[in-house]
């Protein structure tokens, strides 16, 4: 019986694996990576009231800088959210869309309701998810050098190889 007990629980909070391709990302009837075209793309799914969240979307912006081949994209999760605000007040040139939890939850491939944000996705030319947060947050991913580190090798088409 608790076997069973902590292989549900196991299942409750599972994560889809990673690499996997993307799928599409509805925000308004619209697939918001569709404007990725081809190129690499770093998505952050973020809450506007989450400190973590404004330091990441500050270090996309400089990144965004000097990548510019590179789709930079935030999402917010949480209601109520301005997404223009919000944008407005990091001086952020990338789009941000209003999003809500439910559309994060799918599109990470998550089935837990706890999730720490920003949540991070790396994703190659061809849509494919190459890195991903995990579901309580992955600090390593929102670091300049390794946001830098794993876009030089989505555009170099090396990254995973």
């Amino acid at each position: 019986m608790l076997l069973i007990a902590l292989l549900s629980a196991a299942a409750a909070i599972a994560q889809a694996p990673v690499p996997r391709p993307a799928g599409a990302l509805f925000i308004d009837g619209k697939d918001v990576l569709a404007r990725a075209a081809g190129r690499p793309a770093v998505l952050a799914m973020v809450s506007t009231q989450c400190g973590h969240c404004a330091a990441v979307a500050r270090v996309m912006q400089a990144e965004s800088a000097d990548f510019s081949t590179v789709f930079f994209a935030a999402v917010t999760m949480d209601e109520g959210a301005d997404p223009t605000a919000w944008s407005q007040k990091l001086s952020l040139s990338f789009p941000v869309y209003k999003g809500n939890r439910e559309v994060a939850m799918k599109f990470l491939g998550l089935t837990d309701a706890h999730l720490g944000t920003p949540q991070m996705v790396y994703l190659d030319r061809a849509g494919v998810i190459r890195a991903q947060s995990e579901r309580l947050g992955t600090p390593m991913l929102q670091a300049s050098d390794y946001m830098r580190s794993l876009v030089g090798a989505l555009l170099k088409g090396s990254y995973g190889r």
